[in-house]
């Protein structure tokens, strides 16, 4: 999961780790369609190393703290799940400002995924 700058780590993860084909999934979230950097790069992971990139645009929610964007219909633990299904049975890198990232995690832990699996690198300005 990665927003922000946060999607920079996240990028070398992807085009590093060894995983097969459909086994890493990336929830990408920006403020709009244009604020998604390497898009065009994220895509050709997708198509060669079978990366399913999510991309989430939409502002911060008001009045809460969400990994999703605004406005969310669902609780954040909800619509992880229904993003990725078999999520509890898969390492969490985690990778955004520090309030986002916290929300990913708490709805991860919500989810099952067992907090071992759960690596979350903030950043906080």
């Amino acid at each position: 999961m990665a927003s922000g700058i946060g999607i920079t780590p996240v990028c070398a993860l992807l085009e590093e780790l060894d995983y097969a084909p459909g086994e890493a999934v990336l929830l990408y979230r920006a403020s709009s369609e244009n604020d998604f950097v390497f898009r065009r790069e994220l895509d050709e992971l997708a198509r060669q190393r079978g990366v399913r990139v999510i991309y989430l645009p939409g502002h911060r929610p008001r009045g809460r703290s969400s990994w999703q964007p605004d406005p969310a219909g669902e609780d954040d633990h909800i619509a992880l799940q229904r993003l990725v299904p078999d999520i509890r049975e898969h390492d969490l890198y985690i990778c955004g400002p520090d309030a986002w990232g916290r929300s990913a995690a708490e709805a991860a832990r919500r989810v099952g995924v067992p907090a071992k699996h759960i690596h979350l690198e903030r950043f906080a300005f």
